[in-house]
């Protein structure tokens, strides 16, 4: 291979390596509609509405409402989970970054409260 051949394919993989960051970079930093936030303690009317889903009936104790939301190159997703009254007793947010399906998990710790 000459100096030439070397010159162009080391070019060629800074700038793939370039735009395959800047991809992760902007699947990583999408965000959630703005204001959507579920704490421990709301009500399932709350999470419904907040979420944009459509009307409910009462949950069931245990009860899970999955709530995702898809964009470049990433996604996250929401699980919440309902006592028999009614509220929020867990809820744990997962981001994607990457083409499904083999895209990295990052979870997000309960104590943030929030799916950023």
């Amino acid at each position: 291979m000459t100096q030439r051949n070397k010159r162009i394919l080391l070019r060629c993989s800074l700038v793939a390596a370039f735009f395959l960051s800047l991809c992760v970079l902007i699947g990583a930093h999408q965000k959630p509609p703005p204001g959507y936030i579920v704490n421990i303690g709301d009500t399932w009317e709350y999470v419904v509405e907040e979420a944009g889903e459509p009307d409910f009936s009462d949950p069931l104790a245990g009860s899970h409402l999955w709530i995702n939301n898809s964009g470049i190159l990433g996604w996250w997703e929401m699980e919440v989970v309902f006592s028999q009254n009614g509220y929020v007793v867990s809820e744990t947010c997962r981001r994607y970054v990457g083409f499904r399906p083999m895209a990295m998990e990052i979870t997000i710790g309960l104590s943030e409260k929030r799916c950023l």
